[in-house]
């Protein structure tokens, strides 16, 4: 998994191996780990006698914020 797949080695690298390719974003991966992150910044801190207020946002900064729906059922041609 990697995030930023450049158009033409990933359509190579497809074509070259069974590997599956997913393009997760930024945002999308990194904010699950970031209070877990923040909690151990300010306790490492606290440990050297700093007390800090750390705060994490919630705002999402992701640009692919649209969905393409796709057909789930067949049409009629």
């Amino acid at each position: 998994m990697t995030a930023d797949l450049r158009h033409h080695p990933a359509l190579e690298a497809r074509e070259e191996s069974p590997m599956a390719l997913v393009d997760a974003g930024h945002w999308a991966t990194e904010w699950l780990w970031l209070e877990a992150a923040r909690d151990r910044l300010v306790d490492a801190l606290a440990a050297e006698g700093a007390q800090v207020e750390a705060r994490v946002s919630t705002l999402p900064t992701d640009p692919w914020t649209f969905l393409v729906p796709t057909r789930t059922t067949e049409e009629p041609s």
